[in-house]
């Protein structure tokens, strides 16, 4: 057998050995997800108690926290283990931050890969209040009667809520912020959330989405470039007051 015929032999034997190697190693990785877990695709780096969420920059991607018994702030594998540490997490006196880089420190094909992704998932058995700058974070399966979200820049925040009550709602926006509320669509049946009472301060150009809620009371600070949705039931509500008072 020529020299050349043993090497490509050897070079053959080698390649399918280390194939069936990387075989053996992946199972075996595969093996110890939690198939359980639905978000087996999401590295955990950080799994300590938090009451309030600070997050900044977010909106070049999606953030989403989820209602949940367990505290844990994850990552999308995709993304931790090309570019591991760009996402800043941590926690100080109950806050949990979390520092996206700013968008030009970003290359193209990465912002357009970022922004297709959710890229950060948030787990709490409850969060007390929000604060964004510049981000997107949405808030599903939520389950607390109160809540607090203040966002400024361009931040955007949609409220899926598995409960149709809410006791009081502290809503703050500016600049070009985002905020609107519905039902999970998990939840079938009426789409209706029932508000005891909402405060909101709204500058800029802010908007706030409560189309599909009854609100008993609004106390509102609204410029005159902000607006606020509201469901036909709670416009009358406010007009027949007006009307009672003159």
């Amino acid at each position: 057998m020529k020299l050349s015929t043993k090497m490509l032999a050897v070079v053959l034997v080698l390649t399918v050995a280390v194939m069936i190697f990387s075989n053996f190693i992946l199972k075996q990785e595969y093996d110890k997800i939690d198939k359980s877990d639905l978000y087996w695709n999401f590295a955990k780096i950080l799994e300590q108690p938090f009451k309030y969420v600070k997050i900044e920059n977010s909106n070049i991607t999606n953030v989403v926290f989820e209602s949940n018994p367990k505290f844990s702030v994850r990552i999308n594998k995709g993304w931790y283990y090309f570019d591991r540490g760009v996402i800043k997490t941590y926690i100080r006196n109950d806050t949990l931050f979390i520092l996206f880089p700013k968008t030009e420190e970003l290359e193209f094909h990465m912002q357009q890969w970022m922004r297709n992704m959710v890229l950060v998932r948030v787990f709490a058995p409850q969060l007390v209040s929000l604060e964004s700058y510049n981000s997107n974070f949405d808030l599903f399966k939520l389950n607390q009667p109160n809540l607090d979200i203040h966002l400024s820049g361009k931040s955007e925040t949609e409220v899926e809520t598995y409960s149709p009550i809410f006791n009081k709602l502290n809503i703050s926006g500016s600049d070009s912020s985002i905020i609107y509320f519905e039902m999970s669509p998990d939840i079938k049946g009426s789409q209706t959330i029932y508000i005891d009472s909402v405060n909101a301060t709204l500058k800029g150009l802010s908007w706030l989405g409560l189309n599909h809620a009854q609100v008993k009371s609004i106390n509102e600070n609204i410029e005159d470039s902000s607006a606020i949705g509201l469901s036909g039931v709670t416009l009358r509500k406010i007009k027949n007051e007006n009307a009672s008072n003159k």
